[in-house]
């Protein structure tokens, strides 16, 4: 408060926030301090007369208080609306992982049975190979003492 007041009477005219250019002096970008310039009470609009508020209002600022309350309650309002609306979709965005966690899990699970049985097949079909090769061996033993 009375810090910001003494900044702004010692820099006086030269104090021009940067796009005062483009308002005409008048608005946000008004000069701060020094004779009849805007006083803190306007809120540094550079609005210290009638002519220059016409002169404001014609480019588009805000009318009145009201005004000010009633576009920051709509833009509020958008603001709470996109909360709810990003509230739902994260809520959908939830669902949607739990389910494809789930879905995961089960395909995990069917992978590891598969895997189980995988190894399971292959052991017997180890097994098989060298009861297979020891029957070929008999067998070759066999036909050696049948032809001797």
């Amino acid at each position: 408060g009375e810090a910001l007041r003494s900044v702004w009477a010692a820099l006086g005219e030269a104090a021009v926030v940067p796009g005062s250019e483009d308002d005409g002096g008048v608005g946000p970008g008004a000069h701060c301090g020094g004779a009849g310039s805007a006083t803190f009470g306007d809120g540094g609009w550079g609005l210290e007369d009638s002519a220059s508020q016409a002169e404001w209002q014609d480019k588009g600022g805000l009318r009145s208080l009201s005004e000010m309350r009633r576009d920051s309650t709509l833009l509020i309002k958008k603001y709470l609306d996109e909360m709810k609306r990003l509230e739902a979709e994260l809520g959908l965005f939830r669902r949607k992982t739990k389910q494809l966690e789930e879905e995961l899990r089960e395909a995990r699970e069917d992978l590891q049975r598969d895997e189980d049985i995988f190894e399971e097949k292959l052991a017997e079909m180890r097994a098989l190979r060298e009861q297979n090769e020891e029957l070929r061996r008999d067998l070759q033993e066999a036909s050696a003492r049948v032809t001797a």
